[in-house]
């Protein structure tokens, strides 16, 4: 898929099972077909605004699609019309994360100014809370299954977990005994129990969401951690680092179960296939995603990719593979690997 002029930064699955939505840091969003990989229709934009879009989320009914850009602001698209219908400022830095609540009443976004914002979607402009408290990058967003809190990392070392009504931080910094090493990403299992985080130096650790104290620590990787991704059983943990190896890590030994694999010169995404059976990995150098056997670690296929991977995703029936770079998209049929 042949069309951004910049890095594409996020993708989405539309509900129909044949397009999906990119954005880039070439101020556009653009649908695409998945058989063609035409793009349909002409790019999303904004009028003439030139903010860099960071990120994408989709809503839960598929209907609308929230975006994040430099200037701080945070838009949502209607699917149908591709038009903007709502434009929502506060922000003072890049806005890096987003999620939605289960219903989609409520969005969350996390910013380089240090906050988290909670927007109402039903009420416009005005933010329903803003989570003051990080002092560095908001660099990921998860929400609790409870539909009332979310949990965010920041570069500054901590997770927190806050409160969707009121904005307040609830109880301390999650803090691993003064460890101070940013937290780079976050991903919750599959039963909502546990935060899986990747931080600066290396170290993936496991969070009891009810205690919120670190369970597990696990070391291995020389540089920091970029992606982390639960296999659909909650039993295992993927990790993908800059110091180019992927691990697969057993939840209840700690113990690499898989790996280290050298995957690229540093690995930017990693996801499992939703059966388990394989890992996709993507990064810098080589210009390829690479499918490993989840269980023996074996290169299974080598995908050939234009410039350096920065996402991965599969599609729910594992027919496809897609996977984003600097002004690229790419979809695989895992039928001809």
């Amino acid at each position: 898929m042949r069309g951004h002029t910049d890095d594409v930064n996020g993708i989405v699955h539309l509900p129909d099972g044949r397009s999906i939505i990119t954005c880039s840091h070439d101020s556009s969003l653009r649908r695409w077909d998945l058989e063609s990989g035409v793009q349909i229709g002409d790019d999303w934009r904004d009028g003439r605004d030139e903010a860099r879009v960071w990120c994408i989320a989709l809503s839960p009914n598929g209907k609308t699609v929230a975006s994040g850009s430099s200037d701080g602001t945070v838009r949502l698209w209607n699917v149908e019309t591709e038009k903007v219908i709502a434009k929502w400022a506060g922000h003072t830095g890049i806005v890096r994360s987003l999620c939605w609540s289960a219903g989609g009443e409520r969005l969350v976004s996390g910013s380089e100014d240090g906050t988290a914002r909670v927007w109402d979607v039903g009420s416009g402009k005005t933010p329903r809370q803003t989570m003051l408290g990080h002092t560095d990058y908001v660099t990921g967003v998860a929400h609790l299954p409870d539909g009332r809190s979310i949990i965010t990392c920041s570069g500054d070392g901590s997770l927190r977990r806050w409160d969707l009504e009121s904005g307040a931080q609830i109880c301390d910094d999650w803090q691993d005994e003064g460890d101070k090493a940013g937290v780079w990403c976050i991903a919750l299992s599959p039963n909502g129990k546990i935060v899986a985080s990747g931080s600066r130096d290396g170290t993936v650790r496991l969070w009891n969401v009810e205690t919120e104290k670190v369970i597990a620590k696990w070391a291995g990787h020389t540089g920091r951690v970029k992606s982390l991704h639960w296999s659909a059983d909650g039993e295992r943990v993927v990790s993908g680092s800059h110091d180019g190896m992927a691990r697969v890590w057993n939840v209840e030994s700690g113990k690499t179960v898989l790996g280290p694999i050298k995957a690229h010169e540093r690995v930017f995404a990693v996801a499992y296939s939703p059966d388990m059976k394989k890992i996709a990995t993507g990064g810098q150098i080589e210009d390829a995603v690479k499918i490993w056997d989840a269980t023996t670690g074996e290169l299974l296929s080598m995908l050939k990719h234009e410039n350096q991977i920065i996402s991965l995703a599969w599609t729910s029936d594992q027919n496809k593979l897609i996977s984003a770079a600097a002004s690229c998209i790419s979809i695989f049929d895992t039928a001809t690997w």
